[in-house]
C-alpha cells in the first residue's frame, strides 16, 4: 500500500478524541494520534490485517488501552479510514459513510 486517506467525518473523529483526550489528562491525546498513527503504518504494511466486518470494509482494533476501532476498505494501493469509531457509539453509525 502507498497511502491512507481518512473521510471527512474519520478526520474529525480523530480530532475530537485527541482533544478530549488532552481535556482529561496532558499528553494522552498526543499518545492516542501516536497510536493511530502506529495503526495506520501498520495497515499499509499489511492491509488486510484487520477483521472482515462489513460489505468490503475491515476493522482493526487499535491497542494500548484506547476504546476504538478504525473502519477501511483497501482499493488498490490506498487504504481508505471510513471512521475512528470508539466503542461506545451505536454500532454501524458509519455506515452511510460507507455507501458513497
Amino acid at each position: 500500500m502507498t497511502e491512507y486517506r481518512l473521510h471527512p467525518a474519520a478526520r474529525e473523529e480523530f480530532l475530537a478524541a485527541v482533544d478530549r483526550y488532552n481535556a482529561e489528562a496532558p499528553g494522552v491525546g498526543l499518545r492516542f494520534a501516536i497510536e493511530i498513527e502506529r495503526c495506520l503504518e501498520l495497515l499499509l504494511e499489511q492491509p488486510h490485517v484487520g477483521a472482515p466486518y462489513a460489505r468490503r470494509l475491515r476493522r482493526f482494533v487499535v491497542d494500548d488501552g484506547f476504546p476504538f476501532s478504525l473502519i477501511y476498505s483497501v482499493t488498490g494501493e490506498t487504504i481508505f479510514v471510513i471512521s475512528v469509531a470508539h466503542h461506545s457509539r451505536r454500532p454501524g453509525f458509519w455506515r452511510r459513510r460507507a455507501a458513497r
